[in-house]
C-alpha cells in the first residue's frame, strides 16, 4: 500500500477502482477518455470516493512531484475534498556519467577542505 502517499485521516478505500490514465501528448485521445468518464455516469450513490493523482516531473530542478485530489461522498450527499503534495528529488549524482563523477570528486574536495580549514581554526584559536 502507497501509506506514505495518505496522511492520517484520509479513509483507506484499498487498491480496487477502476483506473484511468489520461494522455498528455494527444489532445483527441485526451478528450475521447474525458468524453468517455463523463458518459458512463461513474458518479452515481454507490460511489463513496473518487481519486485523482498527477505526477509531475521538473527536469530542471530535478524535482518529482505527486498530487492527490481525493474527492469523499457521504450518505447524504454531502462531497468533503481534500488534497496531499508530495515532493522529492531525484538522484543528484549519475555515477554513470563523467560530468557527475567530477562534480561529485570537486563537491567531496570542498567539503574536505572546509574541514580541515576548520579543524586547523579551531586548533589555532585554543592555543
Amino acid at each position: 500500500r502507497n501509506s506514505w502517499l495518505k496522511p492520517s485521516g484520509y479513509q483507506d478505500y484499498g487498491y480496487g477502482g477502476y483506473p484511468k490514465q489520461l494522455s498528455t501528448s494527444n489532445h483527441s485521445a485526451y478528450e475521447a477518455a474525458l468524453s468517455l468518464l463523463e458518459g458512463a455516469n461513474l458518479v452515481d450513490e454507490r460511489v463513496v470516493a473518487v481519486s485523482l493523482t498527477i505526477n509531475v516531473l521538473n527536469p530542471h530542478a530535478n524535482l518529482l512531484s505527486v498530487v492527490r485530489v481525493l474527492f469523499e461522498f457521504s450518505r447524504t450527499g454531502n462531497v468533503m475534498n481534500s488534497a496531499y503534495i508530495s515532493s522529492m528529488r531525484g538522484l543528484v549524482y549519475d555515477l554513470d556519467s563523467s560530468l557527475d563523477l567530477c562534480r561529485l570528486v570537486l563537491h567531496a574536495l570542498f567539503y574536505a577542505m572546509v574541514l580541515y580549514y576548520t579543524v586547523a581554526m579551531l586548533r589555532d584559536w585554543w592555543r
